[in-house]
C-alpha cells in the first residue's frame, strides 16, 4: 500500500515538473487511473450499438475506395528530388542545412565536414525532365561532378518503387 502511494506521489511530482517545465499534463494513459485532471475514464470499454458505430465509421471510408494499382515511374518524379538529394548527401558525407523547393526548382544548401557550404540545384524542364547542377564547395572539383551522377542514379533508383498513380 505504501508502495502505491509512493509511486503515485513520485509519478505526480514528476509530471508536475515536466508540466512546469513546459510539458503536458499527465494524462490517463500514465497509469490507467483516472485523476481529477483527466478529461476521459481510461477505462471506457465500447459494446454493442457504440461499438458497432465505431467500427462501421472507421471501415466506412476505405469500404468503397477503389484501390489504385502500384506502378513505377518511367521518369524521375520530382517529389523524389528532396529525398534523393538526402540520400545521395548522407552517402557522400556531407549536411543538407535546408532545402527549398518549388514546382520548379529545388535547391538544397550542402555543407562539408571542413565547413564549406555548397549548392545542389534540381531544375524541372518544361518537358518535365530535370536538371541537375552541384558546387559543394567554393571552387568546382571532381566532387561536384560524382554528386551530379549519384543524384541522377538515386532518382532513377527511387523512380523504380512502385507506387500508386
Amino acid at each position: 500500500m505504501y508502495a502505491k502511494i509512493f509511486y503515485r506521489l513520485l509519478t505526480r511530482s514528476c509530471l508536475g515538473l515536466a508540466a512546469a517545465a513546459g510539458g503536458c499534463a499527465p494524462d490517463a494513459a500514465t497509469d490507467n487511473v483516472r485523476w481529477r485532471e483527466d478529461p476521459f475514464s481510461p477505462s471506457v470499454v465500447m459494446a454493442g450499438r457504440p461499438a458497432d458505430a465505431a467500427v462501421g465509421a472507421m471501415r466506412g471510408p476505405a469500404a468503397g475506395a477503389a484501390t489504385q494499382p502500384l506502378v513505377a515511374s518511367e521518369s524521375p518524379r520530382w517529389s523524389d528530388v528532396p529525398m534523393a538529394i538526402r540520400n545521395v548527401a548522407g552517402e557522400s558525407f556531407l549536411g543538407v542545412d535546408r532545402i527549398d523547393a518549388d514546382d520548379r526548382t529545388c535547391v538544397a544548401r550542402t555543407v562539408q565536414a571542413d565547413g564549406q557550404d555548397g549548392t545542389v540545384t534540381v531544375r524541372r524542364r518544361d518537358d518535365g525532365s530535370l536538371e541537375c547542377a552541384a558546387r559543394l564547395s567554393f571552387s568546382p572539383t571532381d566532387a561536384d561532378a560524382r554528386f551530379v551522377e549519384e543524384l541522377r542514379r538515386e532518382l532513377r533508383r527511387l523512380a523504380a518503387i512502385k507506387r500508386p498513380q
